[in-house]
């Protein structure tokens, strides 16, 4: 699904038009801030109908690597941006549909970019949290969005019904943010990331990181969320774990 908004003229770098047509603003080292266009069409995926609301980590572009970080929603990206952004070439903060673009929108429009301006191609990780994890920390990042406002939708709601909501068609505008493996896979369901570390196994990915930096990092621990109940009944988990199915078969294919 397309959508019909356009960005932000705060558009950090302009990638998403033809490429023909990409600004030639954009060269290795330079600060990605400033307005470039008015108009950029948003990515393509309707993963990023939410992703407009999402405060969390960057795309990271590491140019002398070759490397690309892709910001999975709410799978540890924040931790990653704070740690990583000094070392980036480029980080794009907004709007959100580009700083959450998809793998599959990345190797659309901004992998061609960059292989023709490199002369060569980029690798790109990612992070996976277990999926119903994953939902846990979308039921936090939620109930502290916009919690001041006595009409939020939110408010009094049980992890239990939270993920009754997100299994439910259609699919209430507070649950309604896609699933990671729209984030990581092409349209057939396929990855679409060079590598995809899991969430719970983060120091390998440190590890990878560090030698492909060459740079010591310790991650922070930010954005911690509230402790709250997020137990689910015994057939609540088994009809979530029908319903991300997919998610879950990707997860445990990886390493």
């Amino acid at each position: 699904m397309r959508s019909d908004a356009t960005c932000s003229p705060d558009v950090l770098i302009l990638l998403c038009g033809q490429n023909e047509n990409i600004s030639s603003e954009f060269l290795p080292g330079q600060s990605a801030t400033g307005s470039l266009m008015k108009g950029l069409p948003c990515c393509e995926q309707s993963v990023c109908r939410e992703h407009s609301k999402i405060k969390g980590g960057n795309l990271l572009i590491f140019w002398k690597q070759k490397l690309v970080f892709l910001a999975t929603p709410k799978a540890g990206s924040s931790a990653i941006e704070a740690a990583l952004e000094p070392l980036a070439e480029v980080a794009i903060k907004r709007p959100a549909e580009l700083k959450h673009i998809s793998a599959q929108d990345f190797n659309r429009h901004f992998a061609p970019f960059l292989a023709a301006r490199s002369g060569e191609s980029f690798t790109t990780v990612a992070l996976m949290r277990q999926p119903i994890d994953w939902l846990r920390s979308w039921y936090r990042f939620r109930l502290r969005d916009d919690d001041e406002d006595p009409n939020h939708p939110m408010i009094g709601r049980s992890f239990e019904q939270f993920a009754q909501d997100y299994m439910s068609d259609p699919t209430p505008a507070h649950a309604n943010f896609g699933t990671q493996s729209e984030f990581l896979c092409d349209a057939a369901g396929k990855p679409n990331v060079d590598t995809i570390f899991r969430y719970d196994q983060i120091d390998s990915f440190v590890h990878f990181l560090e030698e492909q930096l060459d740079f010591a990092i310790t991650l922070p621990r930010v954005n911690v969320p509230p402790a709250v109940d997020v137990a689910l009944s015994e057939q609540t988990q088994a009809d979530l774990t029908q319903a991300m199915a997919r998610d879950i078969a990707l997860y445990n294919s990886l390493g």
